[in-house]
């Protein structure tokens, strides 16, 4: 079993499931060969960013035995996200939801609570951190990416449209390139032979 997560992009804006980055996911890693077929549950959720994600998905391993592999589809997010929060759940904004929750648990400062609350979630540190991304960019090498995949140039070399009209959601053909571009890097890392293994758990 393989859980993809993500938000409008990995749901799918269309009417018909089988035309999802995880169907044609499904059918291009499993192919024509007899034998035990790995499953690919959708459980993307239009308009999720990657702290709703990550919920969603500690929800999901209370609620379901857990699967083989999760992925993470965040399109359209670039990696200039980890560098003030090197997380796999970065996102904008990541920094002031951080010190309302649990920023105070991690120095002694923290025991002024609403103090640190508002440094962190201030307008001020909101800019310095964009300033950051910017001037410091993270390396594509930095050890905080090794288990993320770059599918930005996936889409590169078509001459026809891959967007629909609102320029911001796939149509068929851009979730089919994505979805290629993906199970490219599922059969290297993980053969023929390992479907088995997604199929049972």
């Amino acid at each position: 079993m393989v859980w993809l997560l993500g938000g409008s992009t990995m749901r799918g804006s269309t009417d018909f499931h089988e035309r999802t980055i995880p169907s044609y996911l499904a059918v291009l890693f499993n192919g024509t060969a007899a034998g035990p077929r790995a499953v690919f549950l959708n459980l993307g959720v239009i308009s999720f960013n990657s702290l709703m994600e990550t919920k969603y998905l500690q929800k999901l391993l209370i609620e379901r035995p857990p699967p083989a592999l999760v992925i993470f589809l965040r399109w359209g997010q670039r990696r200039q996200l980890f560098r003030p929060a090197p997380q796999p759940w970065a996102h904008h904004g990541y920094r002031q939801v951080q010190g309302l929750i649990e920023s105070y648990h991690r120095s002694f400062f923290g025991l002024l609570k609403p103090l640190n609350a508002a440094f962190y979630a201030s307008f001020t540190r909101e800019l310095l951190d964009k300033v950051h991304q910017v001037v410091l960019p993270l390396s594509a090498e930095a050890p905080e990416l090794k288990e993320f995949v770059n599918l930005q140039n996936v889409l590169t070399g078509c001459t026809g449209e891959v967007y629909r009209r609102d320029g911001v959601h796939l149509n068929e053909k851009g979730r089919e390139m994505v979805a290629r571009g993906m199970a490219e890097v599922l059969q290297g890392k993980f053969p023929r032979r390992l479907a088995n293994r997604f199929r049972t758990r």
